[in-house]
């Protein structure tokens, strides 16, 4: 399998597993030490954990209406 394979094949998960709100499954696609830039969040996110986080306040999901749903 190429490298071009496997990262088309991590993205296609990665949008199921978002398209199932399967949570666990979502965060488990990101390594734990990666750090992730939103247009919604004023600062870059440091880690998984702190995404977590903002996820589970439900920021995206209730305020900008960024649901799989």
């Amino acid at each position: 399998m190429s490298a071009a394979d496997e990262v088309l094949g991590a993205a296609r998960h990665l949008v199921q597993v978002f398209g199932r709100h399967d949570t666990a499954a979502y965060f488990d696609c990101f390594a734990p030490d990666a750090t992730f830039i939103f247009y919604t969040s004023p600062a870059r996110l440091a880690s998984r954990d702190e995404y977590q986080r903002l996820w589970r306040r439900r920021q995206w999901e209730d305020q900008v209406d960024f649901s799989p749903a």
